[in-house]
């Protein structure tokens, strides 16, 4: 009820000034992205090394990947640069985020509350690292095939998949009729 009364007052703030400070902190964390952004793409030769290793040690050789379009070879090291430049500065953005919400956790202590942001940042890197290595481990091993015709055939897998579910989730999620869920087919 006492919040009722006075308005939203947390934490002596109104309601527009805590809007106005994540405002602020999104703004900010875009400027780290965009800092990120420019340094891969700078650097995006050696990127484009790495996320095509995979690819090379699957059976493709460099002439099959290539762009067919104008535009696609930009867009497509566009979207790397993008979406490498947010996986880099995810813990950047995730401290800056994290303080606007501080507040709310009001028995938690500043060393608890750092603590915490460094433990999930921690163990969110340390999860992908860790699956990477396992299955980086498992298809040297041969546990795993991993070969030009196993990745094709695993893409024709998820094509069939999605084939078969995206109409009723279309149907679902958008309230279309069925036919307009037959425009989109996945497949190559």
């Amino acid at each position: 009820m006492g919040l009722v009364r006075r308005g939203i007052n947390l934490d002596n703030k109104k309601f527009f000034e805590h809007f106005k400070e994540l405002n602020y902190r999104i703004l900010i964390s875009l400027f780290i992205v965009s800092i990120f952004f420019t340094i891969v793409y700078i650097n995006y030769r050696s990127i484009y090394e790495i996320l095509t290793s995979p690819l090379l040690n699957a059976g493709y050789s460099m002439d099959e990947l290539v762009a067919f379009t104008i535009y696609e070879g930009f867009q497509v090291k566009v979207l790397n640069t993008f979406f490498v430049s947010i996986a880099l500065s995810l813990p950047i953005i995730i401290f800056i985020i994290g303080y606007f919400f501080k507040p709310a956790f009001e028995k938690l202590t500043h060393k608890l509350f750092i603590l915490y942001l460094i433990a999930f940042i921690s163990l969110f890197y340390l999860g992908i690292f860790s699956a990477y290595k396992t299955l980086q481990k498992e298809i040297n091993e041969g546990v795993i095939p991993w070969t030009k015709e196993s990745v094709i055939g695993l893409y024709d897998k998820i094509a069939e998949e999605v084939n078969g579910s995206f109409k009723s989730f279309m149907t679902k999620a958008f309230h279309c009729p069925t036919t307009r869920g037959e425009v989109i087919a996945a497949g190559r």
